[in-house]
């Protein structure tokens, strides 16, 4: 029996042996699954913080865009207000002065026009290489819509300017 009881005491000490092994691996097993399960909380409140940031960006964006759109338009109406001074001149050669012209054509129109008249007056590009356009930005806009009307009235030419050929001014 002395045997017997050494045998099962060995058995004993093997199975607490393993026991603790799987005790410690169980351990082990939950602790992992707990460091997951804290990782994924801290990564799910990461989350919500993040849509909450896109969200408040969402709207940050879009009042953005609403107050681009508004100055865009604004920034439209103020460049035609200060158009509105302008008169652009077609078919003038191009070894003419500018302001000159402007005076020649108030002349030709009996509009008179004076440098003090003129703000500035200058060239610009056309799609026609060799050729430019004439604007003038008059001080007054009674003056230059005095002017336009009576070009109108007149359907002014070139030939009227001194020119060989006839095109509309």
């Amino acid at each position: 029996m002395a045997g017997n009881a050494k045998e099962i005491m060995k058995a004993l000490e093997d199975f607490k042996r393993e026991m603790r092994t799987e005790l410690r691996s169980v351990k082990d097993s939950v602790k992992f699954c707990s460091d997951t399960c804290d990782e994924t909380k801290a990564i799910g409140a990461g989350l919500k913080a993040l849509r909450q940031e896109i969200a408040h960006l969402l709207e940050a964006n879009e009042a953005l865009q609403d107050e681009n759109k508004r100055l865009t338009r604004r920034v439209d109406e103020l460049e035609q207000y200060t158009r509105l001074n302008n008169l652009e001149i077609m078919g003038i050669r191009s070894d003419e002065d500018p302001a000159d012209v402007v005076k020649k054509i108030g002349d030709v129109l009996k509009e008179p026009v004076s440098s003090h008249d003129i703000d500035t007056c200058h060239r610009i590009p056309t799609r026609k290489p060799g050729e430019t356009n004439i604007v003038a930005r008059f001080v007054r806009r009674d003056k230059r819509h005095a002017l336009l009307a009576k070009a109108r009235k007149q359907k002014l030419t070139t030939k009227q300017h001194g020119l060989s050929q006839a095109n509309a001014v």
